[in-house]
């Protein structure tokens, strides 16, 4: 096994037997979902590591600029732009701040083995 960026996974795809994709990289590769041997599930406890998030500063948790590009980010025109970069794989999700909290504390428990 060798790790590559995950940007190269689709070029290496073409000299090993499987390649873990990103779903990110799929329409631009090529690819359709079809194409996938596996899936994740996204409501998996595996898949709560990989949750991508908007994070501030306390002091800047009031900044109008980074509520406009939270805003932005879940409009029906770069939902539609994920989805079809994704190649309809994606997953948009809005779990509250104190959900993502806990979310992170599980894994930091995890992580040092208090689980």
């Amino acid at each position: 096994m060798t790790p590559v960026a995950a940007e190269q996974t689709p070029i290496q795809l073409q000299s090993v037997d499987a390649s873990i994709i990103n779903n990110d990289f799929v329409e631009d590769a090529g690819l359709t979902p079809e194409d996938a041997l596996f899936e994740d599930d996204p409501d998996s406890d595996a898949a709560k590591p990989y949750i991508n998030v908007w994070v501030t500063t306390a002091e800047n948790a009031d900044d109008e600029d980074l509520a406009t590009l939270v805003e932005i980010s879940h409009s029906p025109e770069v939902v539609e732009a994920e989805e079809q970069a994704s190649g309809g794989t994606a997953v948009i999700k809005d779990n509250s701040a104190e959900e993502l909290q806990e979310i992170l504390a599980g894994i930091e428990s995890d992580l040092r083995g208090e689980s």
